[in-house]
């Protein structure tokens, strides 16, 4: 059961209590005085958590990789649904030969909201480039070096992941490759 606790002006203490079907309270919990008013969500199973926190907290604990808002991804969540779908796209393009090249043979490198034309359209870009530092892209003779473009991945404005080849870069011609989160 959540405590809400309200700090008054003036070393004045109010505590009001909200919860949802059990009154008993522990007064204990607010042992802390201050002039200033802040709020203070307190949970049996955890310390103390500022009320902006907390409710940061809860909106992304009901996420799941089935329902996860494409529309505001972290980084390592854009990345994790990147490489997820590099099998039908990147690694297809690349895997024709006898190397085998997975995921970790590219690095993501997080491009804005600019794309590789220049674009402006409210989507997110990461580009893929060859990660020469790698076992499989070095037995394959690639030049440590340099790192080529492997192609571009974009989060549209709308949550939907589209990929990018480098050969089809001058033609701007994006392909939709996944509009669920499977990271």
């Amino acid at each position: 059961m959540k405590k809400l606790i309200t700090i008054g002006l003036s070393g004045l203490l109010l505590v009001s209590l909200a919860g949802c079907g059990n009154s008993s309270s522990d007064s204990s919990d607010s042992s802390s005085s201050s002039s200033k008013s802040s709020k203070v969500v307190k949970d049996s199973s955890s310390s103390s958590k500022s009320s902006s926190k907390a409710a940061s907290s809860n909106s992304n604990n009901n996420s799941t990789s089935n329902s996860t808002d494409t529309t505001s991804l972290s980084s390592t969540q854009a990345i994790n649904w990147i490489t997820a779908n590099m099998g039908n796209t990147v690694l297809a393009e690349y895997n024709t030969g006898s190397t085998q090249f997975t995921s970790q043979d590219f690095s993501y490198n997080y491009n804005g909201t600019s794309g590789p034309a220049g674009e402006t359209d409210g989507a997110v870009y990461y580009q893929v480039r060859e990660n020469h530092s790698s076992a499989n892209m070095q037995a394959a003779g690639a030049d440590p070096n340099t790192s080529s473009n492997a192609g571009w991945f974009r989060i549209t404005a709308n949550g939907a992941l589209q990929y990018e080849s480098a050969a089809n870069q001058a033609s701007n011609s994006w392909t939709t490759v996944s509009t669920s989160y499977n990271g």
